[in-house]
């Protein structure tokens, strides 16, 4: 009998590990357009999102993923200068607005 509950639970082990779809990992990042609008952005990473909006005199930030995850400020960063060659004029942090000149 012992044998025979063995063959069943690696049977069904086996079975599982073909049903169940291995994920295909997610880059860390992504940039999208926001659909129905001019010139914004959204930029996620991990669980986290940041937005910017592409102005003729500059980009304006948010930055709410960049605290405590310096990583995540550099691939914002470079995906904004992916979009556009406008520098980042204002960028709003958690508890203020810093002015880029």
């Amino acid at each position: 009998m012992s044998r025979i509950l063995h063959v069943i639970a690696w049977g069904a082990l086996a079975l599982t590990a073909v049903v169940i779809p291995v994920r295909a990992q997610q880059p860390p990042f992504a940039t999208t357009k926001v659909e129905g609008t001019d010139n914004v952005y959204v930029f996620r990473y991990r669980n986290s999102q940041a937005m910017f909006v592409v102005t003729s005199a500059g980009v304006i930030a948010t930055d709410p993923i960049g605290y405590g995850r310096p990583e995540a400020v550099t691939a914002y960063i470079d995906e904004v200068k992916k979009v556009t060659t406008q520098p980042i004029r204002r960028r709003r942090s958690f508890s203020r607005w810093t002015l880029y000149l």
